[in-house]
């Protein structure tokens, strides 16, 4: 680069005497004494903001300067989104920012959520600088565009309050912002500088990416070709900063490169059962961003390649840390908490707190002399790195079907090869073989529970793939990023993981400190019970009522305890009336085997008292009759026959584990290595004359039982099959 084309300290000081002899820079310091409205404002500041670009582009020609970015002024204008639906399209409304940042060959007239590179929110009062609930709103609108985009890394968020303007970066695991503010009027200098960098940043310093085009040895190509933002089969829900962000697209994959002589780390891993077959053919390219700590999906899908009703993973890959993202890394954080999003999730809020300017880092954008706001004040906390760091992963596996979700139009379609619905036949076949998976995750040597169980991560086979020998099973468990070894103190969060809607009432309810078999099958039935409330016009009005109790709570523990209060009501005292009264205004869709389904489900799993005969159900009449007798609930799976091992031997195990950890980490290298080999000779598991301990024996005992109920459950779903195969 020729010095001629690097922005010096007199291009900046030129262009700020130009800045503040112009009458827009005039008009927007009479603007912040005058009484206009909010709108007015807007205009004024563009205004402004527009000559600031100007003449910081009036003091350089060089190629090298020329503006990469303009600002735009949304005004009362919609921006479109990749999301077609109507029900969507108004709440858009709350998610158009002030102003916004784009690329210069974007279309200001048809500006859509992925082509924004910053978003602006802009308020006449200085007093509203800190104005958290103010700061909320501005920070919840860059979800949209983390929605639209779901390549993106991260985001800048501008809230400029009066005449003060505060920088917010916006990534998947934490949000970075500046302790005070930038005076626009004070600090003139710095104000453009920070302009000079929106206009000439590059794409990646600004958060976007690009799709990937090979995953592992596997080159992809996304359907249809040439979109921008290719459209996903599954797409998270609006609050992305705090949530996984997990979305899934529909993607062709070609033959696999050959292997290279040596194998790269891993690779053996990786070169299992599961490898794909050598033609071309539709995949499923799943992206998340999960906690670095975690184990991953490639290592669970790994242990349980032997299964069939779970996906076969091809190849897999990492992505970035969210800590990359921190452009001023030398910086400390203080932590502050902010309920965003519409369920009110908390999300962590971490202030960076650094006067180290951008051109006097090794971020390739300071050669061309950009700068980001001077901050001076200390932070009053600090901690040496952010709290929740996550990676982004991505995973190509096999394609598996559409999701058994339901709505009152009708049930999910397929896709390949032909569009058409999901019929109730198949959507039964679905959770069947969803029961059969976690059966067979939890029977197994290395016991593992999936801990996420929801209609999206259901899904019901593409017919084209249920011809010829050796096809797949009629339905998969997909999504195994929360699935962990069933006891195991180190595997992350042990209880309350899932989605809201469809956890077992006890984990809800914070009754049960973690998770077990028992709530993956609840979780089943209730995306059961759910789907089929679903399919009418009075149940969906209904399953809105059961999916908001709990939601005026202010805490996320209070929403648990409401929505499972509403939850036990069901499988108690309401479904007398469910069965009977109201059936056919809720369940007028549903065929009767799944009706006695259903309720069969609903007795062996929250019944305390066992039964031995199941009930002889062979009219609705019976169903509803069998609803009226007075059973014994219990949510929490202490009858004797669901064998929960007590909580006391985990307790003991895992103080016995913290012992030795303790033990072990004072000792020196030598020691450790000495201790290590006395472990290894006396551990129990290597000497076969030792009985197993308690908590083994516990662990066989609920094997047992998981396999023996689970068999049961697995005939009255066969039943239905049959009785559904015989109507068609």
């Amino acid at each position: 680069m020729s010095k001629n084309a690097k922005f010096t300290e007199t291009h900046f000081k030129r262009a700020e005497e130009a800045l503040k002899t112009s009458n827009e820079w005039k008009k927007w310091r009479s603007d912040m004494a005058s009484k206009s409205s909010g709108i007015i404002s807007q205009n004024i500041f563009f205004r402004m903001l527009r000559k600031a670009q100007e003449v910081l582009q009036a003091q350089s020609t060089a190629k090298t300067r020329q503006v990469q970015n303009v600002f735009i002024n949304i005004g009362t204008k919609v921006p479109k989104s990749g999301i077609s639906n109507e029900e969507y399209a108004e709440g858009l409304k709350l998610f158009k920012p002030d102003l916004a940042s784009i690329a210069t060959d974007v279309n200001e007239e048809n500006v859509r959520f992925c082509d924004m590179k910053t978003t602006w929110e802009l308020k006449k009062s200085a007093d509203q600088t800190y104005a958290q609930s103010q700061i909320q709103l501005s920070l919840l609108r860059c979800n949209q565009v983390f929605r639209d985009d779901p390549f993106r890394h991260f985001i800048y968020s501008i809230y400029v309050a009066g005449g003060t303007l505060r920088l917010y970066q916006l990534n998947r695991g934490q949000v970075l912002c500046y302790e005070s503010g930038l005076n626009i009027e004070q600090n003139t200098l710095d104000f453009l500088r920070f302009v000079n960098w929106l206009m000439l940043a590059s794409d990646d310093a600004q958060g976007l990416a690009k799709e990937p085009s090979a995953i592992g040895r596997r080159a992809i190509s996304f359907t249809p070709a040439g979109c921008k933002i290719p459209s996903p089969l599954v797409r998270v829900g609006v609050d992305m900063v705090t949530t996984r962000g997990t979305t899934v697209w529909p993607v062709k994959m070609q033959k696999p490169k050959p292997k290279k002589k040596k194998s790269r780390k891993l690779q053996a891993k990786k070169d299992t059962e599961n490898s794909p077959p050598e033609g071309d053919g539709v995949a499923a390219l799943k992206m998340a961003w999960v906690y670095e700590a975690r184990t991953s999906e490639a290592d669970i899908l790994g242990e349980l390649s032997d299964i069939e009703e779970l996906p076969k993973l091809f190849e897999w890959k990492d992505g970035p840390l969210t800590t990359e993202f921190d452009v001023l890394p030398e910086a400390k954080h203080s932590r502050q908490y902010l309920k965003m999003g519409p369920n009110y999730q908390y999300m962590e809020v971490t202030h960076t707190t650094s006067s180290v300017m951008a051109n006097q880092t090794q971020n390739k954008e300071a050669e061309k002399g950009l700068f980001m706001p001077e901050v001076n004040e200390t932070a009053a906390k600090s901690a040496d790195k952010p709290s929740y760091t996550r990676r982004q992963r991505w995973y190509l596996e096999e394609y598996c079907g559409v999701s058994v979700d339901t709505t009152p139009h009708g049930l999910s379609q397929h896709q390949y090869p032909n569009p058409r619905d999901v019929t109730e036949l198949e959507r039964i076949k679905a959770l069947r073989s969803a029961v059969r998976a976690i059966r067979k995750m939890f029977c197994r040597d290395r016991p593992i529970i999936h801990r996420d169980i929801s209609p999206a991560n259901i899904m019901v086979t593409s017919p084209d793939m249920l011809n010829g020998e050796g096809a797949p099973p009629p339905g998969r468990l997909i999504d195994l990023d929360m699935a962990c070894v069933y006891g195991d103190p180190h595997s992350g969060a042990p209880w309350r993981t899932g989605t809201y809607l469809y956890m077992a009432i006890n984990i809800l309810m914070g009754e049960h400190s973690r998770h077990n078999p028992w709530h993956d099958i609840e979780s089943v039935f209730w995306v059961l019970l759910f789907g089929e409330l679903n399919r009418t016009t009075e149940g969906e009005k209904e399953l809105k009522r059961i999916a908001s109790a709990g939601a005026s709570q202010l805490t996320e523990a209070e929403k648990g305890v409401g929505l499972a209060s509403r939850k036990n009501l069901i499988v108690g005292t309401s479904w007398n009336a469910w069965m009977g009264g109201k059936r056919s205004r809720l369940f007028g869709k549903t065929s009767f085997p799944v009706i006695r389904l259903i309720h069969r489900l609903r007795v062996e799993l929250f019944g305390f008292d066992e039964r031995k005969e199941p009930d002889r159900l062979a009219t609705l009449e019976d169903v509803a009759a069998a609803g009226k007798r007075t059973i014994g609930i219990s949510v929490n799976y202490n009858a004797p026959r669901f064998t929960v091992p007590d909580e006391d031997i985990w307790e003991e195990a895992e103080e016995e584990v913290r012992k030795v950890e303790t033990g072990i980490g004072e000792l020196s290298l030598e020691e450790k290595i000495d201790k290590t080999g006395q472990d290894k000779s006396n551990n129990p598991a290597n000497r076969e004359d030792v009985e197993k301990s308690e908590k083994d024996l516990a662990i066989e005992r609920l094997k047992e039982a998981v396999a023996t109920i689970s068999e049961r459950i697995d005939g009255w779903f066969a039943e239905c099959i049959d009785d559904l195969e015989k109507v068609k």
